[in-house]
């Protein structure tokens, strides 16, 4: 049994906080001399290993080995052999050491509600046990920190400004051929937390191994927003219009279904904006118009620092429009153009800053409908 790329575990004594966040196999492995299999079965049954569960979609059960040899058990103790767990599965551990050792049942669906947009039903929260102590939690969480926040850590590339984030990586081998999988799971903000996450990648023809984690990441992710396209498409409004007396349209940056995106001045900050515009044939369409009004009452409801925020709003002339922040940034599917694909060291900070904003938002109450690649905009200090 070796460490990845068979390195050393540090100095070759490392404390259990540096081996964790180095992730060395050889540590974990020595320790599970000291177990008994029921030991660590006891564990994994606590966290719901080989329960049947439904969100209500039915949820495959992770598996832990129950009749492992010591070779074996050594081999479980970091997550190989026949172990096999889901990310729903590894997202509710991530969320049991945010809540400081106190487990919560998962489920898909918050509210149910009729044609008049009346609640009829919702879904309450249901404690599902308490598989680890808060004492245990809290050492644990301070480990997940030292993942993201070391420089030796495996997890440094998911460090974000302002935000300390918890987390923990790993490598899981397929057993086709030289192919693995990336994981990486964890919470933000560590000290108060809000999301917990689960992400895998999948490793592929093209990538065999996507878990190599290295330096460098997305400064900021924004969602929903606007941002300078490659290619700006051929729009209907006219440059030159100045909207509420305010605002002047510049030149085009996006077209939507209902609306085209406007690089626009501000005439009395004299700050550059995005605006918003309602697509001319759509003018006096009340359908449309009621839309526009809803969406500016719902972003104005929200703010979160990776939301671009909606500053104005109006209607003229059968016209609507919204005023927002313009974002400096690219859309994800510029780099997504050509069939790319985003390693984990850059797609992690994006996920979760993503799912980040859209926690704001549904504190808020809002539900945003349109999540995507081109609506998801950042700008990048390393690629």
């Amino acid at each position: 049994m070796s460490n990845i790329e068979s390195s050393t575990c540090g100095d070759g004594n490392p404390t259990l906080t540096e081996a964790f966040a180095r992730s060395c196999n050889t540590t974990f492995v020595l320790a599970s001399e000291q177990l008994t299999t029921q030991q660590l079965v006891d564990v994994t049954n606590r966290f719901g290993f080989g329960r049947d569960s439904q969100i209500p979609l039915a949820v495959t059960p992770s598996v832990f080995p129950a009749d492992a040899d010591p070779a074996q058990l050594a081999m479980s103790s970091i997550g190989q052999y026949t172990v096999q767990t889901t990310p729903l599965q590894m997202a509710q551990i991530a969320q049991t050491v945010a809540n400081q050792g106190q487990m919560m049942t998962p489920y898909l669906i918050d509210s149910i509600v009729d044609a008049d947009n009346q609640v009829v039903r919702t879904t309450s929260p249901i404690d599902a046990g308490r598989p680890i102590s808060a004492e245990t939690a809290s050492k644990l969480r301070t480990m997940m920190e030292a993942v993201v926040s070391q420089p030796y850590g495996t997890g440094n590339t998911m460090a974000l400004p302002n935000v300390a984030v918890a987390a923990k990586t790993g490598t899981a081998e397929t057993g086709e051929g030289d192919r693995a999988n990336a994981w990486a799971i964890g919470f933000a903000p560590a000290d108060n937390p809000q999301i917990a996450f689960a992400v895998l990648v999948e490793g592929d023809d093209t990538n065999p191994t996507p878990a190599r984690w290295r330096r460098g990441r997305p400064d900021r992710s924004r969602c929903p927003g606007s941002g300078a396209q490659v290619s700006a498409p051929r729009m209907t409004s006219g440059a030159g219009r100045v909207l509420g007396g305010r605002y002047t349209l510049l030149t085009p940056i996006a077209q939507g279904g209902m609306g085209e995106v406007w690089k626009a001045r501000d005439r009395v900050s004299g700050h550059i904006v995005a605006a918003k515009v309602l697509r001319p044939e759509l003018a006096g369409e009340e359908l449309s118009l009621s839309r526009l009004r809803l969406e500016a009452r719902n972003s104005m409801s929200i703010s979160h620092p990776n939301i671009a925020n909606t500053q104005d709003s109006g209607q003229e002339d059968g016209i609507g429009w919204i005023i927002m922040e313009l974002v400096d940034g690219y859309p994800l599917t510029d780099y997504l153009r050509g069939g790319s694909r985003i390693e984990p060291e850059y797609l992690m900070p994006i996920l979760v800053q993503v799912a980040m904003a859209l926690g704001a938002a549904a504190r808020a109450g809002v539900v945003h409908r349109d999540i995507s690649p081109r609506t998801s905009l950042f700008a990048l200090t390393a690629w």
